[in-house]
Protein backbone atom coordinates (compact mmCIF):
# COMPACT_ATOMS: atom_id res chain seq x y z
CA UNK A 1 0.00 0.00 0.00
CA UNK A 2 1.35 3.40 -0.98
CA UNK A 3 2.17 6.08 1.59
CA UNK A 4 -0.65 8.46 0.56
CA UNK A 5 -3.28 5.72 0.95
CA UNK A 6 -1.85 4.71 4.32
CA UNK A 7 -1.85 8.37 5.32
CA UNK A 8 -5.52 8.73 4.37
CA UNK A 9 -6.57 5.60 6.27
CA UNK A 10 -4.58 6.52 9.39
CA UNK A 11 -5.81 10.12 9.24
CA UNK A 12 -9.44 9.04 8.87
CA UNK A 13 -9.07 6.66 11.82
CA UNK A 14 -7.61 9.45 13.94
CA UNK A 15 -10.46 11.72 12.88
CA UNK A 16 -13.01 9.16 14.02
CA UNK A 17 -11.17 8.52 17.32
CA UNK A 18 -11.01 12.23 18.17
CA UNK A 19 -14.81 12.43 18.44
CA UNK A 20 -15.34 10.02 21.38
CA UNK A 21 -12.29 11.45 23.15
CA UNK A 22 -13.72 14.97 22.97
CA UNK A 23 -17.11 13.71 24.12
CA UNK A 24 -15.60 11.74 27.03
CA UNK A 25 -13.48 14.67 28.23
CA UNK A 26 -16.52 16.99 28.17
CA UNK A 27 -14.68 19.77 26.39
CA UNK A 28 -15.97 23.20 27.43
CA UNK A 29 -13.84 25.29 25.08
CA UNK A 30 -15.60 25.98 21.78
CA UNK A 31 -12.22 26.80 20.18
CA UNK A 32 -10.75 23.38 21.02
CA UNK A 33 -13.94 21.65 19.93
CA UNK A 34 -14.08 23.41 16.56
CA UNK A 35 -10.35 23.07 15.96
CA UNK A 36 -10.31 19.30 16.51
CA UNK A 37 -13.88 18.47 15.44
CA UNK A 38 -14.89 21.14 12.91
CA UNK A 39 -17.94 19.26 11.62
CA UNK A 40 -19.53 19.47 15.07
CA UNK A 41 -20.82 22.92 14.14
CA UNK A 42 -23.55 21.13 12.15
CA UNK A 43 -25.05 19.72 15.33
CA UNK A 44 -24.85 22.83 17.54
CA UNK A 45 -28.51 23.69 17.04
CA UNK A 46 -29.84 20.15 17.44
CA UNK A 47 -31.08 19.52 20.98
CA UNK A 48 -32.45 16.04 20.47
CA UNK A 49 -36.12 15.36 20.22
CA UNK A 50 -38.71 13.50 18.26
CA UNK A 51 -37.14 13.06 14.83
CA UNK A 52 -34.32 10.73 15.92
CA UNK A 53 -33.54 10.18 12.24
CA UNK A 54 -32.44 13.82 12.07
CA UNK A 55 -30.01 13.16 14.92
CA UNK A 56 -28.74 10.08 13.11
CA UNK A 57 -28.27 12.08 9.91
CA UNK A 58 -26.45 14.91 11.69
CA UNK A 59 -24.24 12.42 13.56
CA UNK A 60 -23.40 10.61 10.33
CA UNK A 61 -22.47 13.86 8.60
CA UNK A 62 -20.26 14.86 11.54
CA UNK A 63 -18.53 11.47 11.66
CA UNK A 64 -17.94 11.11 7.92
CA UNK A 65 -16.97 14.76 7.56
CA UNK A 66 -14.38 14.57 10.32
CA UNK A 67 -12.97 11.34 8.86
CA UNK A 68 -12.65 13.00 5.44
CA UNK A 69 -10.99 16.13 6.82
CA UNK A 70 -8.43 14.16 8.83
CA UNK A 71 -8.03 11.69 5.96
CA UNK A 72 -7.17 14.46 3.52
CA UNK A 73 -4.58 15.83 5.94
CA UNK A 74 -3.14 12.31 6.21
CA UNK A 75 -3.14 12.02 2.41
CA UNK A 76 -1.12 15.23 2.13
CA UNK A 77 1.34 14.02 4.75
CA UNK A 78 1.62 10.63 3.03
CA UNK A 79 2.29 12.32 -0.32
CA UNK A 80 4.94 14.50 1.29
CA UNK A 81 6.61 11.44 2.87
CA UNK A 82 6.55 9.65 -0.50
CA UNK A 83 8.12 12.67 -2.18
CA UNK A 84 10.83 12.88 0.48
CA UNK A 85 11.65 9.20 0.09
CA UNK A 86 12.28 9.76 -3.63
CA UNK A 87 9.93 7.03 -4.84
CA UNK A 88 7.71 7.73 -7.81
CA UNK A 89 3.97 7.15 -7.79
CA UNK A 90 2.72 4.82 -10.52
CA UNK A 91 -0.94 4.76 -11.42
Amino acid sequence: MKAPVKGFIIGAAVGVLVIPILIATDTRSAFVLLALWPTSIIGFGYQGGSPWTLGLLIGSIELIGNALIYGMIGLLIGSFVLKLSGKSVKA
